[in-house]
Parts: structure tokens; C-alpha cells; sequence
């Protein structure tokens, strides 16, 4: 299988492939797609075929694609920092809060965004949506063993 990366596209609603080799004949291939909820992306995996046989790829959008576009700008970098921020915020929760304690919820619809939209596409509106910077604060600010410098490291993520 070959991929085929659509860099910050929205969700599919399908995908079709129609290998056709020199000789003119034509076959009909079916590519599988899927969504990388880290990178925003969307996935097209596309048959093996020789490299002299032409692909055509026929991409259809949602129509919530484009009415929600705008939501997504500045969500890649987003999800990216809190994913890479998950391992200190751990451990500063083990430390100075609760070493058996589950990250909070505020936290976890950050650093877990990409996961939840990898695994459920079409909810990517509702996981986007629910990135909410003044829960999150409301969190760290209930901690208050949690230092100024690390509550402050934290929301900055939150950020556009």
C-alpha cells in the first residue's frame, strides 16, 4: 500500500481510485482512507501498482468540512505541544499532587485531541470544541501546589 497524505484536509466523506494502465484498460481499485488526528490530516491509502500506470483519485469532502474549516487553524500546533508537554505534566502531577492521580480531564481533551479524532473522525468537531483553555485553568488554579512557573508553562500551550 502506498499513502497519500492530505496535509490539513478536512473530513472525507469518500474516496475513489481508478487505476488505469498504458494498454488502456481499466480496473477499479478501492483506496482506504483514515484520518491522522495528530497532524489534522486526512489519509488515503492507495493500492500497489507499477509506476507507469496512471491513478485517478476522486476525493469528495464533507459538507461540515468547509463550514468548520476555520475551527481547525492553529489546532495541529496545539495538539502537538500538549502530546510533547504530557510527560512533564505527569510528572509534576506525581510529584506535587497526587502520584495515583489520573491527569485531568481539562488536560487530557489537549493532549489527547489527536487520538480521540484518529479514532472517531467525524467527532473531530466536537473534540476541537472542546479545547477549553479557561477549564484548564480552572484546574491548574485548584492545585496550589502546583507552581505559578509550571501553571503558566501549561496554559501558554493552550494558545493560538
Amino acid at each position: 500500500m502506498k499513502k497519500l497524505l492530505l496535509i490539513a484536509a478536512m473530513l472525507l466523506m469518500c474516496c475513489i481510485t481508478r487505476a488505469q494502465s498504458q494498454a488502456g484498460s481499466a480496473t477499479a481499485d478501492a483506496a482506504v482512507w483514515g484520518y491522522s488526528g495528530k497532524d489534522l490530516s486526512a489519509v488515503i491509502y492507495l493500492p500497489e501498482m507499477p509506476a507507469n500506470e496512471r491513478i485517478e483519485l476522486t476525493v469528495t469532502y464533507n459538507d461540515e468540512a468547509a463550514e468548520t474549516r476555520e475551527l481547525f487553524y492553529g489546532k495541529k500546533g496545539i495538539i502537538h505541544r500538549f502530546m510533547e508537554l504530557t510527560p512533564e505534566v505527569k510528572l509534576e502531577y506525581a510529584r506535587k499532587v497526587d502520584i495515583c492521580l489520573q491527569l485531568p480531564m481539562p488536560f487530557l481533551t489537549f493532549s489527547q485531541c489527536g487520538s480521540f479524532i484518529t479514532e472517531d473522525p467525524y467527532g473531530a468537531v466536537r473534540y476541537i470544541e472542546a479545547l477549553d483553555a479557561e477549564a484548564l485553568k480552572a484546574e491548574l488554579d485548584s492545585r496550589p501546589k502546583l507552581s505559578e512557573k509550571f501553571k503558566h508553562k501549561v496554559l501558554e500551550q493552550s494558545k493560538l
